[in-house]
């Protein structure tokens, strides 16, 4: 598009009703680059894709003073490689840094027809309009998701979804992640020590270069870190400290997130200490409605939504086995889309061989 186009300012919805009977609408599906001052001046991607999905509304003048609409995309703000296989993307989502609560999360969608991804929010600057979303790039749509540079756009971000951490209000709470688990416990600390509750983490990776999340979780208290190979910290799993934390008495709540056995052997650790225990669950997660049912879990022999009843559930009710099981459901089909993304795709020859 070779004309100049400059944008005013950003309205809400109500503003755009106004303007429906608006008939020249000429960048329907053109993409502009602009600068909205509701979101401290920071450059987005913004088309008239997805305008009836209940974003902003931009309003702008071209050269003959003609009005244009636009909707606005979710803008790459920052990128920072956290670990070799975790990424840390600020994403321009204004309303969301300004109501999200510990433990919520978001569902993503790169762009039409692309896999939805859940994120939990791992943090979020609501003065710049930004949420922190960290990903662990496993398959396909994670490795193109973190490929975005600052200044590319994610097509659709929805949330904030499900229930906010349940919070204790005063007294000790020990917070204990494995390796990107790590970025999710983050925001649950920040919040327990806004309350005044004295907060202690536990965080872990099978080396130095796998630990995440260190320096913001000491702003907050004490942090004791474990690597598999003893390369950084102490030598060993996340459990074996929070064995010793838990002999010296005082803790009156644990948060654990990260990978499945991590989170399920914490959960039995602390049975036996009569510890309440959080965990956040992350089953196959599709419309994050609560309609598809593919996030279903097995919480106190009872069915229950990660997406819509947690995904932070009483850990001591988990039926983690089950959770292992499912997730496992999909693995070879997530190796042959990462196969042909590479180039390497059989799926042809085997349907042409049957």
């Amino acid at each position: 598009m070779s004309e100049e186009i400059r944008m005013f300012f950003v309205h809400e919805k109500p503003f755009f009703n106004s303007l429906i009977g608006v008939e020249d609408r000429t960048l329907s599906r053109s993409t502009v680059r602009c600068c909205s001052n509701n979101s401290a001046g920071l450059e987005s991607l913004l088309t008239l894709e997805g305008l009836m999905r209940h974003r902003a509304i931009a309003t702008m003048l071209d050269r003959s003073g003609r009005i244009q609409l636009c909707a606005e995309m979710h803008a790459i703000l920052a990128r920072r490689q956290l670990s070799p296989n975790v990424t840390r993307l600020d994403v321009l989502a204004p309303r969301i840094a300004q109501i999200r609560q510990p433990g919520q999360f978001v569902i993503v969608r790169l762009q039409e027809n692309a896999e939805r991804i859940p994120l939990t929010i791992a943090d979020a600057d609501a003065n710049a309009g930004s949420i922190a979303l960290v990903i662990q790039s496993v398959g396909k749509s994670t490795r193109e998701l973190v490929a975005l540079k600052p200044g590319e756009s994610i097509s659709d971000l929805v949330g904030p979804l499900g229930h906010p951490t349940e919070m204790i209000e005063s007294g000790a709470a020990l917070c204990v992640g494995g390796g990107v688990g790590t970025a999710v416990v983050h925001p649950i600390a920040q919040a327990l020590a806004r309350r005044g509750v004295r907060v202690a983490s536990i965080i872990g990776g099978r080396s130095r270069e796998w630990v995440v999340f260190e320096e913001e979780l000491r702003r907050l208290g004490p942090v004791e870190v474990c690597t598999d190979d003893g390369s950084y910290g102490r030598k060993g799993f996340v459990t074996d400290a929070a064995r010793q934390t838990l002999d010296a008495g005082g803790i009156d709540i644990v948060y654990a997130v990260g990978p499945v056995p991590m989170m399920r052997a914490m959960a039995n650790l602390t049975r036996s200490f009569g510890v309440r225990t959080i965990v956040s669950l992350n089953p196959v997660m599709i419309d994050g409605t609560g309609m598809c049912g593919g996030c279903r879990v097995s919480v106190g022999n009872e069915t229950r939504f990660a997406c819509v009843d947690g995904p932070e559930f009483d850990g001591h009710q988990v039926n983690f086995d089950e959770l292992m099981d499912r997730l496992s459901m999909y693995r070879e089909f997530e190796q042959q889309s990462i196969a042909c993304a590479d180039g390497d795709c059989r799926l042809g020859q085997r349907a042409s061989s049957s």
